[in-house]
């Protein structure tokens, strides 16, 4: 519907008492404003990451937020041709399910094991441990605030 009448809607989450009413106004406008919600339907609680880092004064300084995994990948792939960055990037996106990154990037299940153990091999990173998803996802999630803000980001 609202890509049929040409609008944005902003859908804030739920709240119950009325004085939270301007904070979640407020919520929905920043939302608004932001370069990286590109759908016409946008849930402010999908974009929290986002409004967090659109509040970061100096946005030159979002590039050092950026796990240096993500920088060596992004190395490595340009040198060797290959595709772990984004295969890390849908891996962690899914929530680290094998199958659904699998299916995702259209690769057999043991082509994404096989990627997945060069990733630890050549970065010596545990994908087992949460903390270190945690990091990356995070990484990647400013690599893209970066990107659609069209905002410098080197390597």
């Amino acid at each position: 519907m609202a890509d049929r009448a040409n609008c944005r809607l902003i859908v804030s989450n739920q709240y119950t008492r009325p004085e939270d009413t301007i904070a979640a106004y407020a919520v929905c406008s920043r939302t608004a404003k932001l370069k990286s919600q590109p759908t016409h339907v946008t849930m402010c609680e999908d974009a929290f990451f986002d409004l967090m880092l659109a509040q970061v004064d100096h946005a030159e300084i979002l590039p050092f937020f950026i796990n240096p995994v993500v920088k060596a990948l992004m190395d490595h792939d340009a040198e060797n041709k290959t595709e772990l960055l984004p295969t890390l990037d849908a891996y962690l996106e899914s929530g680290e399910n094998l199958t659904h990154t699998a299916r995702q990037l259209f690769i057999h299940l043991n082509t994404l094991r096989y990627r997945l153990k060069h990733i630890s091999d050549i970065t010596g990173i545990d994908l087992k441990d949460a903390e270190t998803c945690f990091k990356l996802g995070a990484s990647f999630k400013v690599r893209r605030y970066l990107n659609h803000n069209k905002l410098t980001f080197t390597r």
